[in-house]
């Protein structure tokens, strides 16, 4: 499906070159609509399609829709952290744009289809018959969050360090001292060391009561993204203590996943094991490390269950990136009235 116009070009491409300088600028890079995100998608099962947005020679910039499949063979439709857009689209271009994804929810017969554009919003989306997405439907398992904290590492190490809080600079040097060791895993031997990781990353999520992805989610990226990812261990008396997953995307580092062992937490293994993967990160070039999805008190109603990892999170200095909000056009919408009410009832239950 393409739309050709004066006003806007939206065509479907399947060169990954092409996609990726489309999507990217000066801006912060969203990982969630990065061309492997994609292709980590389709390994699931999903349908991925990406489409390039340009006016005459100017490329706008660009988006990956994601098909998520439902009970009873129904679908909605996800462009997460996009579209991506490089300017200010002018009106008649939005409403192009706008009602090109709407027909792309109709073709699909899609109970909804949900954007979150970035970094420039669109500005007629409730002329068009968009409405702003329940802050409720912000918490599901691929649903991205509104809200991260970042941490530019352009500036010195001695300047990241004295922008952290007195608690994480204490908990470097203490881990240092007692002889925590930082492991790097090299590319040729992260599928080794797998199962040492999800061992890890079941443990935290015991310990903290969140579910995990299926073990396969997880393999992937060690078997198919070497070139993308790096792998940090914290090592004490023969005894892995921590483990850091980091994804390179565009400009930024993102600490994607991260698990931690029942014993010797007085050590701090986690807080050095950070300390190495954000100094790698520099190291490397990279502008921003991101830690993720966070709980923001602006908007109290959202992501309370983050309180506690956002204050470890925000113990390393940084800021607030919030991301526009989403939001959803449903072409079916006494379907989407329901599986709204079971997301809600999911929530509070």
């Amino acid at each position: 499906m393409i739309n050709t116009s004066k006003n806007l070009e939206i065509i479907e491409t399947d060169n990954e070159f092409s996609y990726t300088q489309a999507i990217s600028g000066d801006f912060f890079a969203p990982f969630a609509n990065s061309w492997s995100y994609g292709k980590w998608q389709k390994f699931t099962g999903k349908q991925v399609k990406n489409y390039i947005v340009s006016s005459g020679q100017e490329i706008l910039g660009g988006f990956q829709i994601v098909r998520y499949s439902l009970p009873l063979h129904l679908n909605y439709l996800y462009i997460s952290h996009g579209p991506v857009l490089k300017r200010k689209l002018a009106k008649s271009q939005e409403n192009e744009l706008l009602d090109f994804l709407k027909d792309l929810a109709i073709k699909e017969c899609s109970i909804f289809i949900r954007i979150d554009p970035w970094p420039e919003t669109l500005n007629n989306k409730t002329d068009k018959g968009w409405r702003i997405a329940p802050s409720y439907s912000y918490h599901g398992t691929y649903t991205q969050p509104r809200f991260e904290w970042v941490l530019d590492i352009f500036s010195s190490e001695k300047e990241l360090l004295s922008k952290m809080h007195p608690h994480s600079r204490y908990n470097i040097k203490l881990a240092e001292k007692k002889g925590v060791k930082i492991i790097k895993v090299s590319k040729d031997q992260l599928e080794n060391y797998f199962e040492i990781f999800y061992s890890l990353l079941l443990k935290t999520s015991k310990r903290n009561h969140f579910n995990l992805h299926p073990k396969d989610y997880y393999a992937y990226l060690f078997q198919k993204s070497p070139d993308k990812i790096e792998l940090f261990l914290a090592e004490y008396n023969n005894e892995y203590l921590a483990a850091d997953l980091i994804y390179y995307e565009g400009n930024v580092a993102n600490w994607l996943f991260g698990g931690s062992s029942n014993n010797y937490r007085n050590l701090g293994p986690t807080f050095l094991l950070q300390w190495h993967s954000i100094l790698s990160a520099k190291g490397k070039g990279y502008k921003y490390y991101s830690f993720g999805g966070v709980y923001n008190s602006d908007y109290p109603n959202m992501y309370k269950e983050y309180k506690g990892i956002t204050f470890y999170k925000k113990n390393y200095g940084g800021f607030y990136l919030n991301y526009n909000p989403s939001y959803i056009y449903s072409p079916r919408p006494f379907l989407n009235w329901l599986y709204n009410i079971r997301r809600l009832l999911k929530n509070i239950l």
